[in-house]
């Protein structure tokens, strides 16, 4: 019998988190294909993407294989943490933040459906 992929350590980060953290997308596709949250929340609200950002910004290699794979797997672009942030929030904050224009506007399209456009032109 298999692991849990949504098996959580006590900060609540289950190991999709950690696939987003050490950008690594074989291991986030393999966890996504067997079942994996994309949505899970940490104890302070923290969703995969939001890993994602947070270390894309310093890392944009990161941001353009993970982010559009949890974005494509339906992850929500507009969840909140603790703080009331979204991903996009942090991706914009910190200051090393490089978001590749196509990474930038995916984010935005997600969140502007999200939050209920609609998608006809």
């Amino acid at each position: 019998m298999g692991e849990d992929v949504n098996a959580r350590d006590s900060a609540g980060y289950a190991p999709l988190h950690w696939a987003a953290a050490t950008n690594h997308p074989p291991l986030l596709t393999t966890l996504l294909e067997a079942g994996a949250n994309v949505n899970a929340q940490s104890n302070i609200g923290a969703t995969p993407l939001h890993v994602a950002a947070i270390v894309g910004a310093a890392n944009t290699e990161s941001t353009d294989v993970v982010t559009p794979l949890l974005l494509a797997a339906g992850t929500d672009p507009i969840a909140r943490d603790a703080k009331g942030r979204t991903p996009l929030d942090y991706a914009q904050v910190i200051e090393s933040a490089v978001l590749t224009p196509e990474v930038r506007r995916l984010f935005l399209d997600m969140h502007v459906l999200q939050s209920g456009a609609d998608p006809a032109p």
